[in-house]
């Protein structure tokens, strides 16, 4: 009896036991080491612990760096504190807003529903078009708000489409018309629905959460590991990396198509077969049910608004200014200011505060009100929607990149990693993608992200391959996760809705992770390496080889990385 009290209490407190062993566990580490590469990595199996476990919240766990770094003497605290609200941080910022915006004034159910209508109501294309109109909205907006307002809207399609198949199948006999007004939306059971009725909830529910994580991958602001990357690789190359907003989009955007497309098709495959994908059936009752409903609904918008085109007007134009900063094959804007002081964050945060002035509807005339109307934006729902842990978790990963350069951890890890020297770099970075993409099943996107990008920035350095080469395609895989509930928050939305179980996401996304580490490979291997010029490694790339020379803590690692740069020159002609 005293046993199970007592497993009782360590189950209940399991966290904070976690909270308070891990480290007294691994003070061995910084002990037998007596290094800086000794401390640093104390420090970051602790976050790795934490974050994997979660014994404290994803956010609290990424403040760790303002605490342990500076004790053990690896980085300044004021060097850290900054990289919390840097450049980057104010890109999310901004571009938060306007989807904070973009989903109180319902302009994505206006879009989700015009697209629905368009496709037509067969099982098939409303697959496609809740996968294509979910990967779309998560390339502008936070994919846990994408998902919380698409599976509501597939769940009332699929009661709409199933009962209305259940009142036509008891009604065959022909004694009366089918009238889709009898059909409510109200919950079925699940448990006693037929085979093909409960693939249909399956495919549906997969497609949100799947769509959703591709989608991330399209723009620079789609989800978080995209910004940690280009984080990463702005502090390497001193802000010259090349990665912007634009070029980000030139080579997500396809990726991400493809990989929707792919998404769509084993879906169909897996729940609907191969006949079903290239047949196409007789509009029935049950499809007129569906359309109707869909219908319905789009009505109940009414005509848009004013405030609905000028958040619309918000956005197109934040886009705009992004695309033409520096477009490359002309000058951009940026080109009138001082060279290097205007970037991404400074469109972003500009229409940010645009919203919180411009009206939200238009004044009928100049004498109708004396009392202002209120804003496109305000601070309530601002701050209620904006997920500020994430800020933190996006510095905790900077805090940590940095860290891991200053101690030469990263050159530790990227020395381990030479084994594969003679691995042609076409192999090594479909080997890293797959080991990113399973890794994120269990641990987050974005700590595995904070965790892989200065490592392989320093092993690209020591290879004398472009570090683009291997952080781009990495960090796109961290959102290659679909096999697990608990892999990403859109994954744990759609299984809380009680249509899958664990084997149903684990078969269907296996393949659809290999297929995606594909795509992204394919791409970085072809157009990626002519667009990025990764063919050519890069002068800020020659700088930081200097700087490992240069630096005490990192010389033991240096002299191993030397015979594999000079037996790698030939590397820079993949």
């Amino acid at each position: 009896m005293a046993s199970r009290k007592c497993l009782e209490s360590l189950r209940r407190n399991l966290k904070r036991w976690i909270v308070i062993c891990v480290p007294i566990l691994l003070i061995p580490l910084p002990i037998c080491l007596r290094s800086q590469t000794g401390n640093c990595a104390y420090g970051l199996l602790i976050m790795a612990v934490f974050w994997m476990t979660e014994a404290l919240p994803l956010p609290v766990t990424s403040l760790i760096p303002i605490v342990i770094f500076p004790i053990m003497g690896i980085t300044k605290v004021q060097d850290l504190a900054h990289l919390y609200y840097n450049d980057i941080i104010f890109v999310f910022i901004g571009a938060y807003s306007v989807a904070v915006c973009v989903e109180k004034w319902n302009i994505h159910r206006r879009f989700a529903l015009r697209l629905l209508l368009s496709l037509g109501s067969e099982p098939k294309w409303l697959l496609l078009g809740f996968t294509v109109i979910t990967s779309f909205l998560s390339m502008w907006m936070g994919n846990i708000a994408v998902c919380s307002t698409m599976i509501p809207m597939a769940n009332a399609v699929l009661v709409q489409l199933i009962k209305t198949k259940q009142l036509r199948d008891r009604m065959k006999d022909g004694m009366k018309d089918l009238d889709t007004k009898d059909v409510k939306e109200e919950a079925f059971d699940f448990q006693s629905l037929p085979e093909g009725d409960k693939k249909i909830c399956k495919a549906f529910s997969l497609c949100i959460c799947y769509a959703a994580n591709i989608g991330g991958i399209a723009t620079l602001t789609g989800t978080a590991p995209n910004l940690v990357m280009k984080g990463n690789a702005d502090m390497l190359a001193g802000g010259e990396s090349g990665v912007t907003f634009a070029s980000w989009i030139i080579f997500g955007m396809p990726v991400a198509c493809v990989n929707t497309f792919i998404c769509w098709i084993v879906l169909q495959l897996a729940f609907f077969g191969v006949r079903d994908l290239f047949c196409s059936k007789k509009k029935g009752k049950s499809s007129s049910g569906v359309q109707e409903l869909i219908q319905k609904e789009y009505i109940k918008l009414g005509p848009m608004s004013f405030a609905e085109k000028a958040v619309l007007g918000h956005f197109v134009i934040l886009v705009l200014l992004w695309f033409t900063r520096e477009p490359e094959f002309f000058p951009g804007w940026a080109s009138l200011f001082k060279e290097g002081f205007v970037r991404d964050a400074v469109p972003a945060i500009l229409i940010c505060i645009s919203l919180f002035v411009f009206p939200s509807e238009r004044r009928k005339s100049a004498d109708s009100s004396t009392r202002g109307t209120r804003a496109l934006l305000d601070w309530k729902t601002m701050n209620d929607t904006v997920p500020w842990g994430l800020c933190l978790l996006l510095g905790g990963g900077f805090a940590l990149a940095r860290a891991c350069s200053d101690s030469g951890l990263s050159l530790w890890f990227a020395d381990q990693l030479s084994v594969f020297k003679d691995v042609s770099p076409k192999v090594m970075i479909l080997l890293i993608c797959l080991l990113v993409s399973f890794s994120t099943e269990i641990i987050g996107n974005t700590p595995i992200c904070s965790i892989f990008m200065p490592i392989l920035a320093d092993l690209a350095i020591a290879i004398h391959v472009h570090p683009i080469y291997l952080m781009l395609p990495a960090a796109i895989a961290t959102s290659f996760a679909f096999m697990l509930p608990v892999a990403t928050p859109p994954n744990s939305i759609v299984f809380g809705y009680g249509y899958l179980h664990v084997m149903d996401m684990v078969k269907v996304g296996f393949f659809i992770n290999i297929l995606c580490v594909l795509v992204v490979t394919l791409a970085i291997n072809t157009y990626g390496i002519h667009y990025f010029d990764l063919d050519v490694f890069p002068d800020w790339a020659k700088r930081n080889v200097s700087s490992f020379v240069d630096n005490p803590t990192s010389n033991s690692t240096f002299q191993n990385l030397t015979d594999i740069i000079s037996s790698h020159r030939n590397l820079s002609n993949i």
